[in-house]
C-alpha cells in the first residue's frame, strides 16, 4: 500500500510586478515611483501555457509539481511570466483568425 503524503504549504510573501522589456541601451531615466530590474543570464525552464488563463493554474501545478520532480530542477529566487503577441484574451471571437 502506498501511502500519499500532504503537501506542505509554506506562505510566502507575493510580489506582482508588470514589465515592459527594454534593451539595457534604453533604460535611460527611471521614472519616479518605477524600477528597472535587469533579468540575469541563466538557465530558464520555457514553457508554453495552452488554454485558458483561468487554467493558468494547471501549468503551475505542472511545472512546480510534476516536472521538477521528475527532472530535478529546483526553483531559483523568483520565476516570471512573459505574455506576448500570442495572447489574445480569454473570449473568442469568430471573426479573427490566428
Amino acid at each position: 500500500m502506498v501511502q500519499k503524503r500532504e503537501a506542505e504549504v509554506v506562505a510566502l510573501p507575493l510580489f506582482h510586478v508588470v514589465g515592459y522589456k527594454v534593451e539595457a541601451s534604453e533604460l535611460g531615466d527611471v521614472p519616479l515611483h518605477m524600477a528597472s530590474h535587469t533579468v540575469g543570464e541563466s538557465k530558464y525552464a520555457a514553457y508554453t501555457h495552452m488554454g485558458l488563463e483561468a487554467e493558468l493554474s494547471r501549468s503551475y501545478n505542472y511545472l512546480y509539481g510534476e516536472w521538477m520532480e521528475e527532472t530535478g530542477h529546483v526553483p531559483q529566487h523568483y520565476d516570471f511570466e512573459v505574455w506576448d503577441e500570442r495572447y489574445h484574451g480569454e473570449f473568442t471571437n469568430p471573426y479573427l483568425t490566428n
